[in-house]
């Protein structure tokens, strides 16, 4: 995560945050699924519409 937030020029507590689903941010979950290699709704299912897009 640190990484990441470096990366976005935020702090990690904040991209924490985002990652343990007690915040939302788009931005930040397309930063961390990149890392991670996969799709945010294959991460966050619950975040995402049928079609990809953030609720």
């Amino acid at each position: 995560m640190a990484e990441i937030s470096r990366e976005l020029g935020l702090k990690q507590n904040t991209v924490s945050t985002v990652s343990k689903g007690y915040g939302r941010s788009r931005r930040i979950q397309s930063a961390i699924a990149a890392k991670l290699g996969k799709a945010p709704e294959k991460i966050w299912p619950d975040r995402y519409a049928l079609k990809g897009e953030a609720k």
